[in-house]
């Protein structure tokens, strides 16, 4: 992820570093409209040259212990308190800490095979942390 500020989290006191066993995506975007035009041409309004970036990441087993620590970040107003903080989140491959929310629902299951996962959730990566 290119060209991102270094800011602090909301939430600093840890760091969500639960490997998920599949990063799914990284989407990169930039706030700009497209224009068609009637001869076929295009036209690009950017509204900002930074750079926004989602992560996709799921978790297929979970030990008790990790699925409370999601749920914990999730829950509690303290911490992530659903999509209004930012927290730490430790990127499992690359090892650099951003700063992140939570931009979905946080959907749980609890198998009768005595783990749990928690499907797919999305991070809107907001910064480099300090």
């Amino acid at each position: 992820m290119y060209n991102l500020p270094t800011i602090s989290a909301d939430y600093t006191t840890t760091t969500l570093d639960i490997t998920p066993n599949k990063v799914l995506t990284v989407v990169g975007a930039k706030a700009q409209v497209i224009h068609e035009m009637d001869d076929g041409s295009v036209a690009v309004v950017s509204e900002s040259d930074t750079s926004a970036y989602q992560v996709q990441l799921q978790w297929d087993v979970l030990t008790e212990a990790e699925h409370a620590i999601i749920m914990d970040y999730w829950h509690n107003p303290l911490k992530a308190n659903g999509m209004k903080r930012t927290f730490k989140w430790l990127h499992p491959i690359t090892l650099v800490v951003y700063v992140v929310r939570f931009l979905t629902d946080l959907s749980s299951t609890h198998n009768t095979h005595e783990y749990k996962d928690i499907s797919t959730i999305t991070l809107a990566v907001e910064g480099i942390s300090v």
